[in-house]
């Protein structure tokens, strides 16, 4: 999405998870990277990384000085987000319950606090909301794939 929107080329080297790009960052085996916050945070809060921008629709809370991609390629927007599902067979009351005592959880300040430390601003959802969310990013890529003539496989 990044190169298309920008004209540039990109080569995308597959990884095994976060900590071995961030060793080949620090070591200056490659320029750059794409990470999540929760992999990144502490390097970036601590200078040992420097964030470019992030790719969420708006600056992210907890280092507001950094730009959105979207501030220099409009339409440019891309969320990390986790969810917490369960068994389709799954009664409607365990669903409802679980998810208030998560968003409990979740809302407790020294939950909260810890969450932020690590770079994760906890935004519990309901169920509707979730299934909402999932809907609109299936769509977004969907679009994305077409637009970039991508194929299944």
């Amino acid at each position: 999405m990044i190169s298309h929107e920008a004209g540039i080329s990109i080569v995308s080297v597959p990884y095994p998870g976060s900590p071995p790009s961030i060793l080949d960052l620090m070591g200056g085996r490659i320029d750059a990277m794409f990470d999540t916050a929760t992999s990144s945070f502490e390097r970036i809060r601590s200078g040992e990384m420097r964030a470019l921008a992030v790719s969420s629709p708006k600056r992210y809370g907890l280092a507001p000085d950094i730009p959105t991609m979207s501030e220099t390629l409009p339409g440019v927007e891309a969320m990390s987000w986790l969810g917490f599902t369960m068994s389709p067979g799954t009664s409607r009351a365990i669903v409802d319950r679980v998810n208030r005592e998560t968003r409990a959880v979740l809302a407790m300040p020294e939950i909260e606090a810890q969450l932020n430390r690590l770079g994760v601003m906890p935004d519990p959802s309901t169920p509707e909301e979730m299934r909402l969310q999932i809907e609109q990013e299936i769509a977004l890529w969907t679009r994305t794939a077409e637009q970039r003539q991508i194929e299944k496989r």
